[in-house]
């Protein structure tokens, strides 16, 4: 591959050619993409199946759902929005033609979000007795949780930075050096706290390891996304702007996407943290071995979604509407076919299967909850295509508003189902709730795709 000297235009058809190679809607680039997307969070899946069940056996109920807590933490506390910002507004610029803007974009977004986790890492530091007081759990257990949970928080900044490294490499569209350390690094995060469990290693220890991969990953992500930005040059090949913003735009778009990427998950992990403080830590250990398993189908939704975001933006800045709206059907089409006949095959036979993959004790309100959760993981995948699209073609503001609706519904639902009915009661919200957002994404979808009007041809009447 010949790399550009800084300074030098692309060639015709190059990454920065606007509507050349850096997008082949349905074609060739966006199924590798999606293939290696699926390889890098897919591989890990069977470290994880493995992984699983032995935490939760040798660590205890209890230690693996307070484990259970710190994924959680990890996923809500890893992005506040800035990030999403980047990729949509990088990929845009690289569509348009202006690699220049694109690395400047990169630079104030990865500024901004280290910023934040520093101020987010110390106010989470100082809110963590009272927050571990709120939990019902062991004195022991309670113990291992404030040093994890510091863990989390010293770390923050790192968590919030990886985002927008991530993020970079989408937007260029490398995807296959983004998989290769995504993939490598999950599978230390499942196969390390089995070895450190085995060797002696506490809650703690797991947790701190977990951290250090997190940290480790961050380093690699940074290395490719130099390398990769190299690619495109040092100067934008087009002198018109296009429709890439200046920083109101995407300060704009970041606090919207803040909003969502900050509710979102909270939306997705909320129940676990409600079941400890109603139930208890031991109902989280439950929970969270059949959420785990079942929501790892969603690695096929998420790994189209992480090629269709990218994509939405830079054919928005090519002007290629049609070919975005022939992107939309067909990748909304392969998730359907990927993902329904799983969610059916799970509800039809999740006795036999959870007893196999957890021991022949498991309670039948374990295997109830896989049932549930199947359904509503169905609803959730179908939605990461409509949520790609609305917030590629700029209206973070929109997913916001759903996530900022759906909120205060979804606490409600929760607090009373799971405090009549435990675990099951947990799965029945979640499903309720990742059906209504998949409804109202594809709702928002549909009314922009039909309000985005084609260029017109040059040479054309206004």
């Amino acid at each position: 591959m010949v790399v550009p000297s800084p300074g030098a235009a692309p060639p015709p058809g190059g990454p920065s050619s606007p509507g050349g190679s850096l997008v082949d809607v349905g074609g060739h680039r966006i199924r590798r993409n999606t293939l290696w997307n699926l390889i890098g969070q897919g591989g890990p899946l069977l470290i994880a199946l493995w992984a699983i069940p032995i935490l939760m056996r040798e660590m205890g109920v209890g230690a693996f759902g307070l484990l259970g807590l710190v994924w959680a933490m990890i996923t809500i506390l890893g992005d506040f929005g800035l990030g999403r910002a980047g990729t949509r507004y990088t990929a845009e610029a690289l569509g348009a033609g202006r690699a220049g803007r694109a690395r400047q974009i990169l630079s104030r977004v990865a500024l901004g979000q280290f910023l934040i986790g520093a101020i987010g890492g110390a106010l989470f530091l100082a809110l963590i007795p009272r927050m571990v007081s709120l939990f019902q759990m062991e004195p022991a257990v309670a113990v291992a949780a404030l040093s994890g949970f510091r863990w989390v928080a010293f770390a923050l900044p790192v968590f919030l930075l990886t985002a927008v490294l991530r993020g970079g490499l989408e937007a260029a569209q490398a995807f296959g050096v983004l998989n290769t350390i995504r993939g490598v690094g999950n599978v230390f995060v499942y196969l390390l706290p089995v070895f450190v469990i085995r060797a002696g290693g506490s809650v703690v220890d797991v947790v701190a390891v977990t951290v250090a991969v997190r940290v480790l990953m961050a380093v690699g992500f940074g290395v490719a996304l130099l390398r990769e930005l190299a690619r495109f040059g040092g100067e934008d090949a087009v002198p018109v702007m296009r429709s890439v913003p200046g920083r109101s735009g995407v300060v704009a778009f970041g606090v919207w996407t803040s909003i969502s990427t900050v509710v979102s998950p909270v939306l997705v992990y909320i129940d676990r943290f409600l079941l400890a403080g109603i139930v208890g830590l031991d109902a989280v250990g439950r929970y969270t071995a059949p959420f785990e398993a079942i929501t790892r189908v969603l690695l096929v939704p998420a790994a189209v979604a992480g090629t269709v975001f990218p994509a939405v933006a830079s054919l928005k800045g090519a002007g290629g509407i049609q070919s975005l709206r022939r992107l939309f059907g067909g990748a909304t089409r392969g998730v359907a076919l990927a993902v329904v006949p799983i969610a059916l095959l799970t509800i039809l036979l999740a006795g036999p299967a959870v007893r196999l993959w957890l021991g022949a004790d498991v309670t039948p309100d374990v295997i109830a909850v896989v049932r549930l959760l199947a359904i509503g993981m169905a609803a959730n995948a179908l939605a990461y295509i409509p949520f790609s699209v609305v917030q590629g073609l700029g209206r973070a503001d929109l997913t916001g508003i759903f996530h900022l609706i759906e909120l205060p519904i979804h606490l409600a639902l929760a607090f009373w189902l799971i405090s009549g009915w435990g675990l099951v009661g947990a799965a029945i919200a979640w499903s309720i709730r990742a059906t209504l957002d998949s409804t109202l994404l594809f709702l928002a979808a549909g009314w922009l795709l039909r309000r985005e009007s084609d260029p017109v041809p040059a040479g054309a009447a206004p």
